[in-house]
């Protein structure tokens, strides 16, 4: 007798590569970032660079992003360490659809918050893209705000205020 998985209405979303090939597939994406190609990615990719905290090194990592007036918003899965980083409002320089650019980044962890943003995100442009910022939505399922809460216990939000000029 085979075992059936039960899944829930919403939940995290697991990266869609092995960890192994990102290590091929992000240089490839910051480098097209960088470059006259950036378009084909751009309207859904920023390059973002940042310090480490610790180490002091300047890492750059390309992610997803929303665009809301001068303030860009970032998901990422709560296991994923590149954000810690962020905390308590540092520095980071992007390649946004082609331009150099400045910006504070922070984060946000806290659930309920983060729930809110993936509900304007839903009323905005539905249940299907919600991949985008970390989730999966089974079907036509409209979500409660429980459902939400529950899953952005696994995202986290990062806010970027831009600067206004370019770098």
């Amino acid at each position: 007798m085979a075992t059936e998985t039960t899944s829930q209405p919403v939940e995290p979303v697991e990266p869609p590569l092995p960890e192994a090939a990102y290590s091929v597939v992000n240089p490839l994406l910051k480098a097209v970032l960088r470059s006259p190609l950036h378009f084909l990615v751009s309207d859904m990719l920023l390059t973002l660079a940042y310090r480490g905290q610790k180490s002091g090194e300047v890492h750059a990592t390309p992610v997803g992003y929303e665009r809301r007036d001068d303030t860009l918003l970032v998901t990422s899965s709560y296991d994923s360490i590149w954000w810690t980083n962020l905390r308590g409002g540092q520095p980071v320089y992007l390649h946004l659809k082609g331009e150099k650019r400045r910006g504070i980044a922070d984060v946000t962890e806290d659930a309920e918050e983060v729930a809110a943003y993936l509900q304007e995100f839903i009323d905005r442009h539905g249940t299907e893209g919600t991949g985008r910022v970390g989730i999966r939505i089974a079907g036509d399922h409209e979500p409660t705000p429980e459902e939400l809460r529950t899953a952005a216990e696994n995202v986290v939000l990062v806010r970027v205020a831009l600067d206004e000029n370019e770098v």
